[in-house]
Formats: C-alpha cells, sequence, structure tokens
C-alpha cells in the first residue's frame, strides 16, 4: 500500500509590526546618545574647501572624531554642510516589512571666506550681494562664516579698508542675514571648528529631548541628578529636608541634623518663626554636635548663621542678600 507524502509549506518569513516598531523606537534612542550620534552624520564638503592648505587638516580632523565625510560640489563653493541618516522608518512590501535608512539635510551651513576675499568684497560693496545668494541657496538654514587669515593679510597687504569697516560689514550681516562669523589664522583652528560644530550637530535630536523633559511641571521632580533624594511616600522626606539644609552656605550636614531634631519637619520651622518673639535668635543656641564617643564636643548654630536663615523663610525682599 503507497503512501502519500506531503510536501512541507514554505512559510514567507514575516515580522511582526509591532516587534518591529519598538526596534525602530530603540534604535532611535540608541542613535542619538551622545556616544553614538556622531556616527549617523556625516559632512558634506565642497572641493574648494580643501584648497588653500585647509583641506588635510579638516580631513584629519574630521577622521579623529570618526565622523563620516563625502567631498562634493554644492550649490555655493566653498560651503560646509551636514546629514543625518534618520532612525529608521518602517517600510511594507508584499513579502515582508523591512527597515530603510535616508539621510536628512541638517539646517546649518558653513562658509569659508579667505581674508582677501572679505577685504575685496566690503571694497566692492558686495558682501551683501554673496550673502543673498547663501540665503536664497540654503534658505532654511542657519548660516555661519568662517573667515580665514584676515588678520595675516592686513598685516601683509596695504589695505585701504580700515577696521571699523570690517566690523561694521560682519555686523549688517549678522543683523540683516542672521549670520554669525569667526575669525582664524591658521588651519588648526578651522579644522577643530568645523569638528565642533559637526559633534554640535549630531547632539541637537538628544538635547533637544534633554530640554523636552525637564520643561513640564515636574522640573523639580525629576531625580536624575546623583545629589537628588528620591521621595516616594512619606519615605525621603527627612533625607530632603536635610539636604535642602545642607545648600545653604555655612550649613554643614551636623548644622542640618542639630536643625532637623528640633524641628523634623519644615513646617514645625516655620510655624515656630511666627510664634517666635525673636526669630533671628531662633537657632543660635542649639547645639552641634562635632564628633561621637566620650570625646564629643559642642557648639552653637550662632547668632549670624541663625539670622541668615531666618532671612531665607521669612524676607519678602527677592534682592536681599543673605
Amino acid at each position: 500500500m503507497s503512501t502519500i507524502q506531503k510536501s512541507p509549506s514554505k512559510r514567507m518569513k514575516t515580522m511582526d509590526p509591532q516587534k518591529l516598531e519598538l526596534k525602530n523606537i530603540r534604535e532611535q534612542q540608541r542613535r542619538i546618545k551622545p556616544g553614538e550620534c556622531l556616527k549617523f552624520v556625516r559632512v558634506l564638503i565642497d572641493p574648494e574647501c580643501l584648497c588653500a592648505g585647509l583641506g588635510p587638516q579638516i580631513l584629519q580632523k574630521l577622521g579623529e572624531l570618526g565622523i563620516k565625510y563625502e567631498v562634493q560640489s554644492q550649490k555655493i563653493p566653498r560651503t560646509v554642510l551636514w546629514e543625518r541618516a534618520e532612525s529608521q522608518t518602517l517600510a511594507s512590501s508584499s513579502e515582508m516589512l523591512k527597515l530603510s535608512d535616508k539621510y536628512i539635510r541638517e539646517s546649518q551651513a558653513l562658509f569659508i571666506m579667505l581674508g582677501e576675499e572679505v577685504i575685496e568684497a566690503i571694497k566692492n560693496k558686495s558682501m551683501h550681494n554673496q550673502l543673498q545668494s547663501l540665503t536664497k541657496a540654503y534658505p532654511n538654514c542657519s548660516i555661519t562664516l568662517l573667515i580665514f587669515g584676515l588678520k595675516k593679510f592686513c598685516r601683509q597687504e596695504s589695505t585701504n579698508v580700515k577696521r571699523y569697516d570690517i566690523e561694521k560689514c560682519l555686523t549688517e550681516i549678522q543683523i540683516i542675514y542672521n549670520c554669525s562669523h569667526r575669525l582664524f589664522e591658521t588651519s588648526v583652528e578651522l579644522a577643530a571648528a568645523i569638528g565642533q560644530f559637526s559633534k554640535a550637530i549630531a547632539e541637537i535630536p538628544f538635547k533637544k529631548q534633554q530640554a523636552d523633559k525637564y520643561s513640564d511641571a515636574n522640573l523639580f521632580l525629576s531625580n536624575d541628578n546623583k545629589d537628588c533624594v528620591r521621595v516616594e511616600g512619606t519615605a525621603g522626606l527627612s533625607r530632603l529636608w536635610q539636604q535642602h539644609l545642607t545648600r545653604l552656605p555655612l550649613v554643614t550636614l551636623e548644622t542640618a541634623e542639630a536643625i532637623i531634631s528640633k524641628y523634623p519637619k519644615p513646617k514645625q520651622l516655620l510655624e515656630a518663626y511666627e510664634t517666635c518673639d525673636d526669630g533671628q535668635n531662633l537657632l543660635a543656641d542649639l547645639k552641634i554636635r562635632r564628633a561621637g564617643g566620650p570625646l564629643t564636643t559642642d557648639r552653637r548654630i550662632g547668632t549670624e548663621l541663625s539670622r541668615k536663615i531666618y532671612t531665607l523663610y521669612n524676607s519678602l525682599d527677592p534682592n536681599e542678600k543673605l
């Protein structure tokens, strides 16, 4: 008797969309971490940026920082731009769900000018035309002007352009076109600046995330700092009261413990101030224990510190100094 064997059915390999979404979120958080973000940013350098002896230093600095770069012609010569590999996005097809990357242009641009070009532009009154071309080519970018070798050129060449004229021109383009500027005399300094810009741009998403995190009503309730005190229910309130007191100048841990032993809660101290005739000296006679054991010595808080604590909790003048 013959038997019929069924061939195993071929199953299409697909990924769970929910798991893929969670993977995408984890990948997005990983990419914005300060230690990882530089790997997902690349610098677009116009070939003319590498002339005038600037190329080796710029490429070397980017290599030291582990930043990817591409040398490609830009709309305006001698500009530097940035692109970020955006966090993976869900893409569907007839067979499976997969993750795909895409580069997004950052809203920052650098424009490198040589010292002699700046002087010539001021003489010809063409600096505004150059900035107009830049803002038109990169309408959504914040442009920074990097000027290389201006002081050296002015020392070596006799120019009719005064320092006042240079400062006036640079101030005008900053006000009109929101274009800031930086001066460099060596290629090492200029390369370091491009590296600093690259690092700062790479960390923008992380810093925005942190700013949004601390912009809500729970700003002072977050405890990301190692010096913060965790409060859960009533647990931790005494430690928080002690931490608050030690933030004040001249209040040591022993001093805070002396105050807490008398007034375990801030409310009790405030009530004592309200019922006391001489609030400034309320804490003056409290004893501070300096050490434990048979060699224990005591000292008073003193009138000066007592007055400062009283002023802190009772003064209505926001400008009064302790």
